[in-house]
């Protein structure tokens, strides 16, 4: 249960769960004109013929450099999730923190800081440049979490985490309060929450505060 005055860490899914039935690389796609190419080396992934890595890398090199102006427009574009500011408001409002964590690249998903989140982590693009990067897996998830709470001195057993499907089952199966946002069954299953609709901050009320 929510305790009043608690300070907690809000941990929010992007593909499917604020972009409703869509993902960032989707998005991107249909402003390149290459969603044909995108679904093949999805194809290939979900086949198990190319690992994660090879297909970040395989995408940025059918893209090669994108326009700020490109990414944006697809940003615009996309359809989201409703009441996305009103929701990380709230969240502020009760002094808690909310963060944004994505395997998705961060040429799309860094647009959403207009919405007012504290953090937003995500996959680097382009992958095969000679400047760091990281390319981000489900797994990730709980360890960012826990190094936010870490530095912010939250306690990671009240993290509260938003997804949709079962690339947010290694952050869901670690933690409690966790709603399933037009979920998958599979993450319907292990959620205490499930909420099916347009708001996420009708998802977020569904909290016991």
């Amino acid at each position: 249960m929510e305790v009043k005055g608690m300070r907690r860490l809000y941990i929010f899914d992007m593909d499917g769960t604020i972009l409703p039935e869509s993902t960032g690389l989707l998005e991107l796609a249909k402003k390149l004109g290459t969603e044909t190419q995108l679904f093949e080396l999805e194809k290939q992934f979900s086949e198990r013929r190319i690992t994660t890595y090879q297909f970040t890398d395989l995408i940025s090199k059918l893209w090669g450099e994108i326009d700020k102006n490109v990414s944006f427009s697809a940003f615009q574009d996309a359809k989201k999730i409703d009441h996305i500011s009103e929701c990380l408001a709230e969240i502020k409002g009760r002094g808690s923190l909310s963060c944004l964590i994505t395997m998705s690249q961060d040429v799309f998903a860094s647009h959403f800081s207009i919405y007012g989140f504290d953090h937003i982590f995500s996959s680097t693009y382009p992958p095969h440049s000679d400047e760091y990067f990281k390319i981000l897996s489900p797994e990730d998830k709980p360890l960012i979490a826990m190094d936010l709470c870490n530095k912010y001195n939250l306690d990671f057993d009240e993290c509260i985490a938003f997804g949709d499907s079962l690339s947010d089952e290694p952050l869901f199966s670690k933690l409690t309060e966790t709603i399933a946002v037009n979920a998958s069954p599979e993450l319907k299953k292990i959620s205490k929450y499930n909420y099916s609709g347009n708001s996420i901050l009708e998802a977020y009320r569904m909290i016991s505060f």
